[in-house]
């Protein structure tokens, strides 16, 4: 088994920011197979090439059973993610609008999560079958970076300045202009939303405010000494209460109760991290 992020191959690192190689087996281990996953500031397509998962939203109680392979857009709430007893998932993080500089999808389209065979054709069922076909974590990269690959040789959408700012509210969410932010991709507010829309999937303060959130939870998870109102104020809310509000919009719950759920994560529980 394994819960590993993983650097991809350097041509690719402008288009992926990284992978995520889980691998969980449930058999004759007592660990409920469920894990809560809240909103982080990425769009993905993961491949599941063995078992598959059940994905609950926990504000509308929608159930979803996930294809072998989707794409996702921004998330913006949370799922209670139920696995598979032998479950496989290699999960590639693209850079702020990578995703639709690779493909061409406006990901303004993409309605939650969607099946990547409709979309990307039937080269992504020959990946899956290859991830299937090896027992060998490292080689499930190669496959995969090998078809980024041949999709960044094809490429020829241009590199814009609004990406680099999409990143930078990824790096650095503390504070958000709008205006600031048109100003530098050289765009009007209404132009830079439009674009932010179809690279990203949601809007531009939308994003900010996800990539806050997460952004706090990972400072809060990584440095336990530092309390809940430092965080607050290093994150660039105006103070506690506004954090909880942005908790509890993006988690359902307060932020201590989400950390206390993180603890109870499936990979720790499976001692993987």
């Amino acid at each position: 088994m394994i819960y590993q992020f993983f650097q991809p191959a350097p041509f690719l690192k402008e288009y992926v920011r990284e992978y995520l190689l889980l691998h969980f087996k449930f058999d004759g281990v007592s660990i409920n197979p469920t894990r809560a996953y809240t909103p982080c500031p990425e769009q993905c397509l993961t491949f599941d090439p063995r078992g598959r998962i059940t994905a609950v939203d926990r504000q509308t109680g929608k159930v979803q059973r996930r294809s072998n392979a989707y794409l996702s857009g921004q998330q913006t709430a949370c799922y209670d993610l139920h696995f598979d007893p032998d479950y496989l998932m290699l999960k590639v993080v693209f850079q702020p609008g990578a995703l639709f500089k690779l493909f061409g999808i406006p990901l303004n389209k993409l309605e939650g999560y969607v099946n990547a065979d409709d979309v990307l054709g039937k080269e992504i069922s020959l990946v899956n079958e290859q991830l299937a076909n090896t027992d060998i974590y490292e080689k499930m990269i190669q496959v995969v970076d090998l078809y980024l690959f041949h999709k960044v040789k094809k490429l020829k959408r241009q590199h814009q300045p609004i990406d680099e700012l999409a990143s930078m509210l990824y790096c650095q969410p503390n504070q958000f202009s709008l205006n600031w932010f048109a100003t530098q991709a050289c765009l009007s507010p209404r132009q830079f939303e439009r674009k932010f829309l179809e690279r990203i999937g949601v809007p531009a303060r939308l994003y900010h405010r996800i990539a806050r959130f997460n952004k706090a939870f990972e400072l809060k998870d990584k440095h336990p000494e530092l309390d809940w109102l430092d965080i607050s104020e290093t994150c660039g809310y105006t103070d506690f209460q506004h954090m909880n509000k942005d908790f509890k919009q993006f988690a359902g719950v307060t932020p201590t109760t989400l950390l206390k759920a993180h603890e109870q994560a499936t990979e720790k529980l499976l001692r993987l991290v």
